[in-house]
């Protein structure tokens, strides 16, 4: 996929409403003049590797914060976009905007912004995504169904804004501890 001669990149991937991943690490854009909304509203956008020949134009636009993975700094989109240099920052970049539960070994579930994990809390057993955009309507459509009777402890590290929250708790026998419930905002839930 050779896209040395590439003008256009408008709308590109605008939409894609289920991409999650998005590997775009071999793409050549110096000869790009347009990616207006090349990367709007992609709002399950987990990850994206960008490439040594990748450049940003500052007619485009992407959304959230990102995290270079390895790497400690959090970029806006737009400092992502106006900083972007592939000789140095080339790599997989993390979405640390989007909610995440990770589900540790020492039974604990930890519902946060971003994907990185802690350690302290034992191995990681399962990392659950889109639970910002789905409505679970019954318990076995959760993604932690299968774990739910092993979870002892949930933590609400971050705001979390679901759609639905029903079920979410359903059939947790051995959970013992929320803490920080008052990070689930509900405002998104129907009545």
């Amino acid at each position: 996929f050779n896209t040395s001669s590439l003008t256009r990149m408008d709308y590109m991937f605008n939409e894609a409403l289920f991409l999650t991943y998005l590997d775009i690490s071999s793409f050549d854009t110096s000869n790009v003049t347009n990616m207006k909304y090349a990367f709007d509203n992609l709002i399950r956008l987990e990850k994206i590797k960008l490439g040594t020949n990748w450049h940003f134009l500052q007619n485009c636009a992407l959304s959230d914060s990102w995290i270079r993975e390895g790497d400690t700094t959090v970029y806006t989109g737009e400092q992502l976009i106006n900083s972007y240099n592939g000789s140095t920052m080339a790599g997989l970049y993390l979405n640390n905007s989007l909610a995440y539960a990770i589900l540790y070994s020492n039974n604990e579930m930890v519902f946060q912004r971003g994907s990185k994990t802690d350690p302290t809390k034992g191995e990681v057993l399962d990392i659950y995504t889109d639970l910002e955009y789905s409505e679970y309507t019954n318990a076995d459509d959760l993604p932690w169904a299968s774990q739910r009777s092993n979870i002892a402890k949930i933590t609400f590290k971050d705001e979390i804004i679901p759609k639905r929250v029903s079920f979410w708790f359903y059939g947790m026998i051995n959970l013992t501890e929320i803490i920080n419930l008052e990070n689930l905002d509900t405002s998104n839930s129907p009545s």
